[in-house]
This record gives structure tokens, sequence and C-alpha cells, in this order.
């Protein structure tokens, strides 16, 4: 799937295997949140079935038509913040569809609209929000988004039901240091969309901002489980603003704050599956990077995938049933009911 994806940074069409298996193919792509872009890349394959290729269209032009939506609900925030003096910097998959990032505007999966302003403007730019029919989105508890958290309370527009955060902080306090606020607003350059004024992160920062906030925010690197989506975006990247971006700064970033071996390995793995290449120093590693993700993948297998299932279910539906299904009995007890799932894995 990697290989057709490597369209989206080509601009070239691909093809399929003639062996492949469809239903794991669309599994794995809607886990990955890349259904539109593989679409996008296998457009011209004579080879799809039909079924198949009505599916990957219609979820491709549902994603365009919401990413019309999220492009209406952008210019609704961004209309009160200017009028107020306030000019905005776009961040993660927002930026992406203004900046025209993909080949086309309804390649990237996105869920929010994220929005950073200098600290001493932010609690004013969320009043504006509000003041212009925004609400607040109800996520979590208000202590969650102390002063000293990234962004203010997630705020929904009603009538599209996308939510908005507006952010202090590029990223969260433990790694700040690799993209400071200050350093991101300075460096931002203008962008025009419609009648109104944002910015955009230079791709220095919104490299490492993206590398970061998939990798280590959300924890994909310590888990081993690279996010297809995100590393398609590392490598459009790198393709575009590869001679623009500081890699060196990049570097020393995530060198001082410990970082390293996630750049590097993320870099290295983007590199095998997209065919972007990168500086020496930065995709310099030792081994198969992603056969390490592998290993860890399957170390954290230990019990056979319906009973996962069960406990998630559990969890979101019964949680006060959770312990009564942790006892080692009860798993006994199941796993001897669901003959043919149980697998044995060695934990090393």
């Amino acid at each position: 799937m990697a290989r057709c994806l490597r369209g989206c940074v080509s601009g070239e069409s691909a093809a399929l295997p003639v062996a492949v298996s469809w239903e794991g193919l669309i599994a794995a792509a809607g886990h990955h949140l890349v259904t539109p872009a593989l679409a996008w890349c296998l457009r011209d394959d004579a080879a799809l079935p039909a079924p198949v290729r009505q599916y990957l269209e219609t979820v491709a032009t549902l994603n365009r038509q919401r990413n019309v939506l999220l492009h209406e609900v952008l210019l609704a925030c961004l209309r009160p913040l200017n009028a107020a003096g306030i000019t905005p910097v776009l961040l993660k998959g927002i930026a992406s569809l203004e900046s025209r990032l993909y080949p086309e505007a309804g390649l990237r999966v996105l869920a929010d609209i994220d929005l950073l302003v200098p600290l001493a403007e932010a609690k004013a730019a969320y009043a504006h929000l509000l003041h212009a029919g925004l609400q607040p989105a109800g996520l979590g508890t208000r202590e969650v988004y102390g002063e000293r958290f990234h962004h203010l309370p997630a705020l929904r527009h009603v009538a599209s039901g996308i939510t908005v955060e507006v952010h202090r902080r590029v990223l969260t306090e433990a790694y700040d240091g690799l993209v400071p606020a200050a350093v991101a607003l300075q460096c931002s350059t203008p962008l025009r969309i419609d009648d109104c004024a944002a910015r955009l992160l230079s791709p220095t920062d919104r490299f490492a901002h993206a590398l970061a906030h998939t990798q280590l925010q959300d924890g994909n690197f310590a888990r081993g489980t690279p996010e297809l989506r995100q590393l398609l975006e590392l490598a459009l990247l790198a393709s575009r603003f590869g001679a623009a971006i500081d890699w060196p700064a990049v570097s020393q970033r995530f060198t001082v704050n410990g970082q390293r071996t996630a750049l590097q390995e993320t870099c290295a793995i983007t590199t095998r599956l997209f065919a972007v290449p990168f500086p020496a120093a930065i995709a310099s590693v030792s081994g198969d990077p992603l056969a390490r993700v592998q290993r860890r993948l399957q170390r954290r297998v230990g019990m056979p995938l319906p009973l996962l299932w069960s406990l998630a279910d559990t969890i979101r539906h019964r949680p006060a049933k959770l312990l009564g299904l942790l006892d080692p009995r009860t798993l006994a007890a199941y796993a001897a009911r669901v003959p043919g799932y149980v697998r044995q894995y060695r934990w090393k």
C-alpha cells in the first residue's frame, strides 16, 4: 500500500499487484486514514474490481466534501479573529489542506482545525470565537486545560459539528523544545485564504511538528505503531520543502531533547516506504527500523484478537465489569471457548 501511496509524492498513478486481499487493503487503508489518497493513486488502475473502485471513490468524494466544509468553517473562524487584529498560524491537517500540500484537496483526512496564536492573545481569540457562535465542545474536563496545557478547551462549530482548538503552544510541555512557540510564530509566513489572513509554520518547524506530534506526542514511536497518513505527510513535506528545511536545526532540536533516535528511525522508515531521501545525518540508523517496529507489535500481542475486541467493547459499554474480565480464570475460560484463535506468543 505504501508503494501505491508514493503516487501522492511523485504525482503519478499506481497499480496494485494482481494477488491482493481487497478486504485487507481496505481495512488497512481505513485504519491508517489514507483511503482517499489510495483512491487517487489507483485512479487509473484498470484491474480494480468494480465494488472496490466504487468504495474508494465514494470515500474520496465524502472526504472531499468534508474538506470543503472544513475550509468554510476555517473562514468563519478567521473573519472574527482578523477583525480583532489576530492572525493565527494554521497547524497540522488544516495547514496541509490550505497550503495545497497534497495533489488534490480531498486527499488529506483531518479531524479538526488547529490554530496557533501568541500566548497573550489566546484568551481573547477564544472569546472572539465564542462570540462568533462557536460553543464549547465539552471534551474532557476544564481542569485539564490549565495554563500549562498547549491548547484551550475545544470549541465546536454548531452547524457542522467540526471542532476548533486554539493553541497557545505548538506541542505539549514535554516536547515544547522541539518546536518552541515563540520561534514558530516568529518564523511563520503569511498565507491569504479568500478574504482572510492566516500564517503557516516555516518548513523547518512544520516538518519537526509533524514528526514530533505523531511519533512522540501521540506515542506512536513508543508503541512501535507508525501511522501511514503521517509518514506520507512527512514524505510530502520533505519532497516539497527539502531544500528549505534547516536539517541541521531539526537534528539539533531532537538531539538536545533526547529524541534523536525517534527522528532517525522515523525518517529511515519514511525513506523505505515512500522513497524520499533524507540527509545522511538525519536518517542514519543501524539495522532495519521496519523490522524493529514489527517486533514491537508482535511483543504486544499477548492474547487472542477476539478477546481483545471483547475487552474493548466492555470498556466502552460496561466499564464496571472490566475487573472481572481481567481475572485469569475468566481469561482461561474465554480462551477455551474460542478454539482456533488461541495462539502462543513468546514475550521477549
